[in-house]
């Protein structure tokens, strides 16, 4: 009875110190990932404060950045963000921002609406020089919808402008042949694509 005694307290005490290793190991894990999330939030600190001080007043940055950096420890870890940390950070500015009523967009006038969804498209694009298909991948939706924004917005800044209105009608070629007698005339797509793929590293 004895021999059977020491037996089990073995079994036990070996069953103790597989639960203990398999809970280090996942706590070493979840230490691993906070630490990951923590260095992606560092790397990309700089773009995130710039785009929501960008569309929200000072007094609302803050919490706004702190809001971020928590929910970004849960969506990161969920995925394989290794490779694409900045999309997915940017990802999660644009969600939040987006559901946050007091977002003020530049260039928004009584007569001149412009879409969140083109603004921060066109912030992306001309301030932070991202392509068209990185920001079609952090706003989840297709490259041609992101060209598409983009001309969009443009249009409608530029039209409030007298250099840029003059500007907008020389560059717009009227297209004749079409099922709509009142097609609303737009940038030739090749050159439209050349001039959204277009970045500085082309002079190097």
């Amino acid at each position: 009875m004895e021999s059977l005694s020491l037996v089990a307290t073995d079994n036990q005490l070996e069953q103790r110190d597989r639960l203990d290793s398999s809970s280090s190991k996942k706590n070493e894990q979840k230490n691993s990932a906070s630490a990951k999330v923590a260095r992606v939030y560092e790397e990309n600190s700089e773009l995130i404060y710039g785009i929501v001080n960008y569309f929200l007043i000072p007094s609302l940055c803050e919490e706004t950045v702190i809001q971020i950096a928590q929910t970004m420890h849960l969506r990161l870890e969920q995925s394989g963000y290794n490779r694409y940390a900045k999309l997915l950070c940017l990802n999660l500015v644009h969600d939040i921002l987006k559901k946050e009523t007091r977002v003020k967009i530049p260039f928004r006038t009584e007569t001149t609406e412009i879409l969140f969804d083109d603004a921060f498209s066109l912030l992306l694009r001309d301030r932070y020089n991202l392509s068209c298909k990185e920001i079609a991948a952090a706003l989840s939706i297709s490259e041609g919808s992101i060209r598409t924004k983009l001309e969009r917005v443009r249009t409608k800044i530029f039209h409030e402008s007298p250099l840029g209105e003059v500007s907008s009608k020389a560059t717009l070629v009227p297209i004749t042949g079409g099922t709509s007698k009142n097609a609303t005339p737009h940038h030739c797509i090749p050159a439209r694509e050349a001039i959204e793929n277009w970045s500085p590293h082309d002079l190097q």
